[in-house]
């Protein structure tokens, strides 16, 4: 009795490879039929969903330095490799210059935005609220180097 106590205990409960085959063959069709469902949504999805478009713009500040200007930047990048800062505060200023209102301004007058921002809208057309809606809508994620 011992005996059939142990091998009961001791027999591999796994799945083997031949036996999920087999399953999957005999189900075949309903895996076929799963499969050509999915790529259906899938496809109908893909030509309904409506398309988001994503533009990035990479500014930066042109500046006539001379000999002294850099070799200062080309220590000021040694030196923020080892952590320590040498003054320059180059890239928070630029940041501040695409943060402000008059570069948005102009960028709205230079490209006729200030009716496109209000399309549909109550308000009466502003600068100072296109400002205030461009600044809403759109977002400036500056990486400095």
């Amino acid at each position: 009795m011992s005996m059939s106590v142990i091998s009961t205990t001791e027999s591999d409960d796994g799945i083997g490879l031949s036996a999920l085959w087999q399953t999957l063959w005999r189900y075949k069709h309903l895996v076929l039929l799963s499969v050509v469902i999915c790529g259906l949504m899938a496809v109908a999805m893909a030509l309904t969903a409506a398309p988001t478009y994503r533009a990035k713009a990479v500014i930066s500040e042109a500046r006539d330095q001379g000999m002294s200007g850099g070799l200062a930047s080309q220590f000021g990048g040694m030196a923020s490799l080892a952590g320590v800062n040498l003054g320059g505060s180059a890239g928070s200023e630029a940041e501040a210059v695409l943060k402000s209102r008059r570069l948005i301004e102009k960028f709205i007058q230079r490209n006729g935005l200030l009716t496109e921002l209000f399309c549909g809208g109550a308000e009466r057309p502003t600068l100072w609220g296109a400002v205030s809606l461009f600044k809403k809508t759109f977002s400036l994620s500056a990486r400095i180097k």
